[in-house]
This record gives structure tokens, sequence and C-alpha cells, in this order.
């Protein structure tokens, strides 16, 4: 099986504004890339994917149309691949349910290799790692910090702040590898 990349952070999300017609419009632009056998990764933003319709709406939505959990890990060739979307419950970015729901998912891909990297992507940088998460910048969380730094295998993925991702400060290498993956609508 083949397997493409769909960043969570397309103008920081996967919508304009979170509406059923956005959903669709992503659905339309991905299948139209997508070839035969391949599955795409997805992550739904909190930032706009659920603005309209509320987070637990959105997700629903979004599973409907393309088939596939909000939050998912599938191994491609012997690595494995951790996507967390925002919490199904409003107001919330991400749940204590998912936090555990992680940590379960890290250490089977660790029992599985622990020596592979493990990539984990979720919209919002973490605190203080990459360029724009710092707190002057305001676009870091600090949900997974806690986590992450007990799997040095991690290779973090995120986004929502729009700084480049040609800036040598969007790449950390701490206690495991953070990178921002910068917007494609524009940059900060």
């Amino acid at each position: 099986m083949r397997t493409i990349y769909i960043d969570s952070d397309y103008k920081c999300h996967l919508t304009d504004d979170g509406t059923k017609l956005g959903f669709a419009s992503f659905k339309a632009a991905q299948d139209a890339v997508l070839k035969d056998g391949t599955k795409a990764l997805s992550v739904i933003a909190k930032s706009h994917d659920s603005s309209s319709m509320g987070n637990a709406a959105a997700g629903e939505y979004f599973s409907s149309i393309t088939g596939q959990p909000t939050d998912f890990h599938e191994v491609i060739n012997g690595f494995h691949f951790i996507g967390i979307s925002v919490s199904a419950t409003d107001g919330d970015h991400y749940s204590e349910y998912q936090r555990e729901w992680l940590v379960e998912q890290l250490n089977e891909a660790v029992k599985d290799d622990p020596l592979k990297p493990i990539f984990v992507m979720h919209h919002e940088h973490v605190a203080n790692t990459v360029y724009g998460s710092s707190d002057f910048d305001g676009w870091g969380v600090n949900y997974f910090a806690d986590i992450f730094k007990r799997y040095p295998q991690v290779v973090h993925f995120s986004g929502h702040s729009h700084y480049p991702i040609n800036d040598p400060r969007s790449i950390w290498q701490g206690e495991y590898t953070a990178l921002g993956t910068g917007g494609l609508y524009y940059v900060e």
C-alpha cells in the first residue's frame, strides 16, 4: 500500500471554515490526487476545521466522507505513523483519553522496534520547540510535551504557526525531534 501524507497545515487546516462544503472540497481535492492503493493520513485541526460544526460533528463528518478515523496509527513498511486530531469535546484541544491512547500507541511502536523513528503529527507545535512555538510567539501547546519526552524515537510534525519550514529554527532536536511544517497559504 502506498501512502501520501496530507498535512494538517494547508492554510493551517483542511478547510477554510469547517463546513460540510469545505470538507467535501477537501475530499474532492484529495481524491483527485490519490492513486489506487494509496491512503491519506490526515488530522483535523481545531483552529478552523471544527469552527462551524463543533469538534464532535466535524470529526464525525470527516470520518463519514473519508472512511478514516480522526485519530490513527498506521504501520507503513515497518514504520509507525500516529495522528491525533482535535478532541471530540467542544472547547478542548485534546482529551485525556487521547493522551492515554497516544501512550498506548507509542508503547506498541517501541515494542515493535525500539530503534526506528515513530512519526507523530498533530496540528499545533509543542511549546518551546520549533520556530513559532515559544511563549512569545504564542503558537505552542503542551498537551503532549511530557509524553514525547519519554520517547526519543518520536519525530513530531506540526503546523499552526505559518512560520517558514526553510528556517533552521523549524527543526528542534532535544528529547525527541520536532519539525514545524510551515504554511502553504501565507508565511509569517
